[in-house]
């Protein structure tokens, strides 16, 4: 019972840190939806934006974005595509 219990501790350590990294991940990602918004609002009242057009850069930045993270998820297989190129 007691090795049961020491895994237990383990495994709640873990799943603990996992569960505040995804939570700091999340936070930064809507810290900067925020800040996106904000100075979108701020700049659209200064310079008297198009509230579409306004919309359509920020929706066209968020979407590269998250295209470019994640073609970079594959950044560790372009090695290995080489050296099968290579063949």
């Amino acid at each position: 019972m007691n090795s049961i219990q020491s895994v237990s501790k383990k495994a709640f350590k873990k799943s603990l840190c996992i569960s505040i990294l995804l939570g700091v991940s999340q936070f930064g990602q809507f810290i900067v939806f925020a800040i996106i918004f904000y100075a979108s609002g701020v700049w659209r009242e200064k310079y008297n934006l198009d509230m579409e057009k306004m919309f359509t850069a920020i929706f066209a930045l968020i979407f590269g974005v998250y295209g470019a993270g994640m073609a970079n998820q594959f950044i560790g297989d372009i090695g290995k595509a080489q050296a099968a190129a290579a063949k």
